[in-house]
C-alpha cells in the first residue's frame, strides 16, 4: 500500500528538514575550506551570499551564526532545504586540496568537540526546521498544525525539545482557533 504524498502549492512534496548534523556539516565544511585550506567560492556573486539580516531568516525565529562561523562566505540559501529544486549546481573542478574521507574525518571529529553554542545553534536551527517540516506537511493534508513534543528527551535533544515548547508557545498566543461552520 502506498503512502499519501504530502504536496504544497507548487505541486512538491515538502523537503526534509536538515538534521543538527547536516547543518553543522554544512557550517563545518566551509569553515575548513575558507580558513584552513584558503578556497575561494569564487561562483557565489555578492548578492548571492548570506546576510544574517535576512527577513527569510530572521523572521521565522533563527539565531545569529556561532562566533567561529560569522565571517564565512556563505550560500544566501544555505539553511534552507530542497536546493536541488531552486537552482542547479554548475558542473566545476573540485579544489583538489581535501579529499571527502579527509574532510568527513575532520568534521566528525569537530563534531565531538563542539562548543555548546555551536551544538545550541545546530540543534536549534533542525528544530525550527523539523517544526515547518510537519507544519507544512499538516497543513497540506487540512490537519492540525500542532507539532508534536518528545515525551522524555535525552540530553542531545534537550535544546530541541525547549525550541519545540518555545514554539509551541508562541504559537498558542499569536494564533486564534476558527469558528467551524
Amino acid at each position: 500500500k502506498m503512502a499519501s504524498t504530502k504536496v504544497d502549492e507548487q505541486g512538491q512534496v515538502p523537503s526534509r528538514p536538515y538534521s543538527a548534523w547536516n547543518i553543522f556539516f554544512q557550517l563545518e565544511r566551509e569553515w575548513i575550506l575558507q580558513k584552513k585550506l584558503g578556497v575561494v567560492n569564487s561562483s557565489l556573486l555578492s548578492d548571492d551570499l548570506f546576510v544574517a539580516t535576512d527577513p527569510r531568516y530572521i523572521n521565522s525565529g533563527r539565531s545569529r551564526l556561532p562566533s567561529r562561523y560569522q565571517d564565512l562566505n556563505l550560500p544566501s540559501d544555505w539553511w534552507i532545504t530542497g536546493k536541488g529544486r531552486r537552482r542547479k549546481r554548475l558542473h566545476r573542478k573540485s579544489h583538489g586540496k581535501i579529499s571527502f574521507k579527509e574532510l568527513s574525518s575532520m568534521i566528525s571529529s569537530a563534531w565531538v568537540s563542539a562548543d555548546s553554542e555551536t551544538r545550541e545553534f545546530c540543534y536549534r536551527l533542525a528544530a525550527i526546521g523539523m517544526l515547518e517540516y510537519k507544519n507544512k506537511k499538516n497543513s497540506r493534508m487540512h490537519r492540525s498544525t500542532t507539532p508534536l513534543v518528545p515525551a522524555s528527551p535525552d540530553k542531545k535533544e534537550a535544546v530541541v525539545a525547549v525550541v519545540v515548547s518555545e514554539e509551541l508557545n508562541s504559537n498558542k498566543s499569536t494564533s486564534s482557533p476558527s469558528p467551524s461552520s
